[in-house]
């Protein structure tokens, strides 16, 4: 009886012992299906038509135009812009980021030194990109030609930075003002829109045509651009062709309403004569960025807002 008695006693001993042991290893090492999964890489295609791998969602970045750190700052991702371009002056917390150059002349050598996961470059950097992503750096290339593109390339930023939802609201705001200025618009006459000539320089007479966010945003806001009928593109429109048409509103990217009214041999331009001549914002209404729409805003209340036309 005595050594039946200890044989159990050793054996739930034994017994216990094991189920100790698995208890404190389980704890110490979980099971390997439950370990969180690595976040994998996606390729995607930019507006260049380029293939670009992502490891995961990049959330520290280096951009080289204005409107790309724009939309960056819109979507929250301010705090991982690393740098950006001499031209980067929105918003202001843009200007104490890390500078690279400016959009013509970006330096590699400083892109690679702050180690950015992703580039977002715009137009004309096809070969910055290349550069880049030949010294393993991801490049992007975001170069929308129209408000619609606009629109896209924030969603297209927003889904692969993991801010799709932020992406939309941005856009949905947007198109709020969009939609709240055409709906003024929309149904007006020709003779109810006022010829508009926009002037980006007054010595070369440099304007804009068809194709350029500028004439969209004057259509938009309900006026004709003289330019949309005179060429595509930016281009230098003739002094007769200006003369000809008669402008009601000129519009000029930099503070030249000095030097168009004192401009000799425009005296009987309707424009001029009735000093309708506005200085924007060039930043508002030439960067391809979440403010456009702002730009459109303005142009409607100068063409159509209390005490115009």
């Amino acid at each position: 009886m005595y050594m039946h008695r200890s044989w159990r006693k050793m054996l739930f001993a034994g017994l216990l012992l094991g189920l100790l042991s698995i208890f404190l290893l389980g704890g110490c090492s979980p099971p390997a299906e439950e370990e969180a999964p690595a976040a994998e890489g996606e390729t995607v295609v930019d507006y260049a038509g380029r293939e670009v791998y992502l490891e995961g969602r990049p959330s520290e970045f280096v951009s080289t135009m204005p409107s790309n750190t724009e939309i960056l700052f819109a979507l929250g991702l301010g705090d991982g812009v690393l740098g950006v371009t001499d031209f980067c002056n929105y918003p202001p917390e843009a200007e104490e980021r890390e500078m690279v150059g400016d959009s013509f002349n970006v330096s590699i050598e400083k892109v690679v030194e702050l180690s950015p996961e992703l580039v977002v470059a715009g137009e004309g950097q096809e070969a910055l990109a290349e550069s880049l992503d030949g010294v393993g750096i991801p490049t992007v290339i975001v170069n929308p030609k129209n408000l619609e593109e606009v629109k896209e390339s924030i969603l297209f930023l927003g889904e692969i930075t993991d801010r799709k939802s932020v992406a939309e609201e941005v856009v949905a705001e947007m198109e709020a003002v969009e939609r709240r200025v055409k709906e003024k618009t929309e149904e007006l006459e020709d003779e109810e829109r006022p010829q508009v000539l926009v002037l980006i320089d007054t010595e070369t007479l440099y304007t804009v045509g068809r194709g350029t966010f500028l004439d969209e945003l004057i259509t938009a806001a309900g006026g004709l651009n003289t330019g949309g009928e005179a060429g595509d593109g930016y281009f230098e429109i003739s002094e007769e062709k200006v003369l000809q048409e008669n402008p009601q509103v000129i519009l000029s990217t930099f503070p030249m309403k000095d030097v168009i009214l004192s401009r000799e041999g425009w005296e009987a331009v309707d424009a001029v004569r009735r000093e309708h001549i506005y200085d924007v914002d060039g930043d508002l209404v030439s960067r391809p960025g979440p403010r456009m729409v702002e730009g459109m805003e303005n142009i409607y209340e100068i063409l159509h807002g209390e005490g115009h036309f």
